[in-house]
């Protein structure tokens, strides 16, 4: 799988097929999930980490991406409320208490064509890195 990843990042993708999100709520109230199996559901993982300082292991900093579509969903564009629908969340990881933790993500756009998704999303947390980028599959 390629992808766009910023420059002095490393960027991988996890394809899981026949799973679906549960969603679930942390003490914080922050939403989480968990992979659940279900047939004709794929969900898609894009994480980006910079590691910062080796030495620290909270040195690093992540941010992720994780959505759900039909096996079979076909190309065109998610967008909006219907992002919803995808349990589509953004994760950010660092030394950062109070923005560390997933997020809703209920704006911007998903778009299909062939096998790459476009993805673009509004600025969630300050100093998010991920806003636009393809992935491909």
């Amino acid at each position: 799988t390629q992808m766009d990843c910023p420059e002095n990042a490393t960027c991988r993708t996890e394809i899981l097929k026949e799973s679906k999100m549960v969603l679930v709520q942390d003490v914080t109230n922050k939403p989480f999930y968990t992979i659940e199996e279900q047939k004709g559901t794929t969900v898609y993982h894009y994480l980006m980490s910079e590691n910062k300082d080796p030495q620290y292991q909270d040195g690093g900093y992540r941010e992720e991406i994780i959505f759900e579509l039909p096996s079979d969903f076909k190309d065109g564009t998610i967008s909006g409320k219907d992002l919803l629908k995808t349990n589509a969340l953004f994760g950010v990881f660092c030394y950062c208490k109070e923005k560390a933790g997933y997020y809703t993500i209920n704006d911007g756009t998903i778009t299909k064509k062939g096998n790459i998704f476009s993805i673009e999303l509004p600025m969630i947390v300050e100093g998010q890195k991920i806003r636009k980028f393809q992935l491909k599959f």
